[in-house]
């Protein structure tokens, strides 16, 4: 039988944070909204500390919520490719500060979604509370007769 490997856990990078970088991150939707500036993907210290709070505030009554990262970022039809990687790289950012805040990988869910927004600021990451397996189950349970 194989002997199993005990690896240490693995750190983190820190996250991308700039201090002259563009950006601002607002409440929207009941998660929180962080913008960037068009072709950038790092995040100012204002708008990592707005996503380190909206962790800890999900987190109030001792919840372990997961959590959806959507991104989005500019592009033109001819080059999907571009944006799309974009905004993988501003959603990785975003991730980055919800692993450092405790969070496990295994609750993020990121979503890069390129130039596909249709409303709100082209070039943003919507991070929301995502409902927990359970309850969305037992919502659907109750609604059946």
């Amino acid at each position: 039988m194989p002997v199993p490997l005990n690896h240490p856990p693995v750190t983190p990078l820190p996250p991308p944070v700039v201090a002259e970088a563009p950006g601002e991150a607002t409440a929207a939707g009941g998660g929180l909204r962080v913008t960037f500036a068009t072709e950038r993907s790092d995040l100012n210290p204002t708008t990592e500390a707005a996503l380190r709070d909206f962790v800890r505030s999900s987190r109030k009554g001792g919840a372990d919520p997961s959590f959806n990262v959507l991104a989005y970022a500019t592009g033109v039809p001819e080059d999907p490719s571009t944006p799309r990687r974009l905004s993988l790289a501003r959603a990785l950012a975003a991730r980055s500060v919800l692993i450092a805040e405790g969070v496990p990988s295994t609750r993020i869910y990121v979503r890069a979604l390129g130039a596909t927004s249709t409303e709100g600021p082209p070039d943003r990451v919507d991070v929301v509370v995502a409902a927990p397996a359970g309850a969305a189950a037992a919502a659907t349970k109750a609604a059946s007769p």
